[in-house]
């Protein structure tokens, strides 16, 4: 007879075996794809009580065990940043998944970013670890282009304002969030409902992902060709564009062009 697993181990080898190729595998590509992690870093992997946060949190675990470098993670959440009776319920998964939660209360800073960065800090960490997922970073390039009237995009790697010196980092950034849901719904998570406010930039990211699921019936590609659109930017046909902070325009970018 085979050993009987706990329900954490029984989690864990989902993750290995039925959801290896929807979770395990693009998390590797994308931290192997983006320089994402480093031998000897300390990352601090963000929680709040949604299934990408935990997702995350588990993939980590299971990374720390099979890693060819060591590196070390912490898991934090701010609790006053997350929605009512939300901490209960993150305190009951980690307990249930065997994540040590770290809960940071009065966290400086002004915006959640800015509080992250300075708990992180505080624990000794260089990096963390937000949960943005594909369609993340698709609906963030169309409101910079729809809302905003600019082309940009959700970075896999940035610096954050507040810190020269830390960075954070999004391990699902090719991961899918229905993939999640199905993961969370497979394995008996008990996430919050986030009903988006009307007039909310959650709110405004429902409406632009309906927009693209209307668009896929028609283009079954195109979130992944808009997914692809910003790993491969021509800049030589803008006519303006920034780098570093500094502002180009196209005359600049190609010095003693011809009319």
């Amino acid at each position: 007879m085979g050993r009987t697993l706990s329900p954490c181990q029984l989690v864990e080898r989902s993750i290995n075996k039925k959801f290896r190729q929807e979770l395990w595998t693009p998390f590797m590509k994308a931290i192997r794809s983006y320089g994402l992690l480093a031998p000897d870093d300390h990352v601090a992997v963000c929680m709040s009580a949604d299934a990408e946060s935990t997702v995350m949190a588990k993939l980590f675990q299971e990374l720390i065990r099979h890693s060819i470098f060591p590196f070390r993670a912490s898991f934090i959440t701010i609790p006053d940043s997350l929605p009512p009776d939300a901490e209960a319920l993150l305190i009951r998964n980690c307990e249930y998944l065997e994540i040590p939660l770290t809960i940071v209360r009065d966290a400086p800073g002004h915006s959640l970013l800015d509080r992250l960065t300075a708990s992180a800090r505080k624990l000794g960490c260089g990096k963390a670890a937000l949960g943005n997922t594909f369609e993340d970073v698709n609906e963030k390039t169309l409101l910079h282009l729809f809302d905003e009237g600019r082309i940009a995009a959700l970075p896999p790697i940035a610096r954050a304002a507040s810190d020269p010196d830390m960075f954070f980092i999004r391990p699902l950034y090719q991961i899918h969030r229905q993939d999640v849901g199905h993961f969370a719904r497979y394995n008996h998570l008990s996430v919050p409902e986030a009903p988006a406010l009307p007039g909310s930039r959650a709110a405004r990211c429902a409406e632009l992902q309906k927009l693209i699921q209307t668009l896929k019936q028609d283009s079954p590609d195109l979130d992944t060709s808009l997914f692809n659109s910003i790993h491969d930017v021509c800049l030589d046909t803008m006519v303006g564009f920034t780098f570093q902070g500094k502002s180009y325009t196209f005359e600049e970018a190609l010095p003693g062009r011809k009319d």
